[in-house]
């Protein structure tokens, strides 16, 4: 296959063939390319691992209902004047989207380990989250040369106060990311990638599932309401 054949399948097709939502002659073409080319086969491979590796992790799990609501929320649900501009300080590092649906846990380190990233790569999310310290959930902030970052709720936790936040690049590359605060400010704990569109897909799914067992992980109590986060966030 040459190179020009294998630019012309997309992320979506290969995370598409990973979690089963072809049909049998696209799906049965697609792996016979998939086969003639080393590139793609290594492309594809990271779709397929890490399908297989999130539907193992919660096999035996119900689909949480915490923050399924929240974090499945269609971006632009908010008040019209709760949306400002503010600069980021460091420009972000575009995340690979052939890795688009892989996830990136820095638990106590703040930083990602997806497709080489360097630690600048998860430090411009911490930025967001600092950024977001006083906005109450719900709220959303389009931040220059990076996308639109929204609140979707605030809890306590044996970490502190933590929140979860979405942040949707130019890019179209949705994270989704738990960021707790300690006295040197606000750390991203979890983040969670994947492209955005419409629809339910095993890869968004699996990953709303991951954010609400790190939550629990950290003992995590109900969304505080707003007069309580408005305290904590003072």
């Amino acid at each position: 296959m040459t190179s020009r054949e294998t630019e012309h399948v997309s992320d979506e097709m290969l995370m598409a063939l990973a979690d089963g939502e072809l049909d049998d002659m696209q799906a049965s073409a697609l792996r016979a390319r998939v086969e003639r080319d080393a590139d793609l086969a290594a492309r594809y491979a990271i779709f397929s691992e890490t399908t297989a590796a999130l539907r193992a992790a919660f096999a035996q799990d119900e689909i949480p209902e915490r923050l399924i609501e929240a974090v499945n929320a269609p971006h632009g649900q908010h008040s019209p004047d709760e949306t400002n501009v503010v600069p980021l300080r460091r420009r972000i590092l575009a995340w690979p989207v052939a890795l688009a649906a892989a996830l990136s846990i820095g638990i106590g380190l703040g930083w990602s380990l997806k497709g080489g990233n360097t630690p600048d790569a998860a430090t411009s999310l911490n930025d967001v989250a600092q950024l977001l310290s006083d906005t109450p959930t719900g709220a959303t902030l389009d931040i220059e040369n990076m996308g639109s970052a929204r609140v979707l709720g605030s809890f306590e936790t044996d970490r502190g106060l933590c929140r979860v936040i979405v942040v949707e690049t130019a890019d179209t590359v949705s994270n989704r990311l738990v960021a707790c605060r300690d006295t040197a400010g606000w750390t991203v704990a979890l983040s969670i990638s994947a492209p955005t569109g419409d629809g339910y897909t095993p890869a968004s799914a699996a990953g709303t599932e991951m954010i609400d067992h790190y939550l629990d992980s950290i003992g995590a109590g109900p969304a505080l309401d707003p007069q309580t986060e408005a305290d904590h966030l003072q």
